[in-house]
This record gives structure tokens, sequence and C-alpha cells, in this order.
């Protein structure tokens, strides 16, 4: 995104969020990834994209029908 289409305060830098709102009228937060005179690069991803989980469950009953 071009830095003149972002807020003049605070300075853009690398790690801080931003509330972006969405073509479909939607919000969506964005991480500032990189910063540059030219504009900043924004990542959409939800935070957790790309990264192992492990759930622990525990099975309380099981059903047929």
């Amino acid at each position: 995104i071009q830095r003149d289409k972002l807020p003049a305060k605070p300075d853009p830098q690398p790690g801080m969020m931003l509330g972006v709102d969405l073509t479909n009228g939607g919000k969506a937060r964005a991480i500032i990834k990189k910063v540059s005179a030219e504009g900043v690069l924004l990542d959409l991803n939800p935070p957790l994209a790309g990264k192992t989980l492990t759930f622990k469950i525990n099975i309380t009953s099981i059903s047929s029908k």
C-alpha cells in the first residue's frame, strides 16, 4: 500500500497492526511487515496461518444413529 494512503501519525513500523476496510464492506486486521519510502507491505493472513497447531481433546461420549 502506498504510504500516502496511511494516516500521518503514528509513523508505520514493522510489527504494528492496522484496521483495514475491505472492498466488501468488512474489516480485517493487518500486520505491517515492511516499510519503505514508497510504501508499506501488509500481511492480512490470520495470526496462526502457516503454523502447526496441536489440539488436546477429550471425548465425552460416543453415539451412533
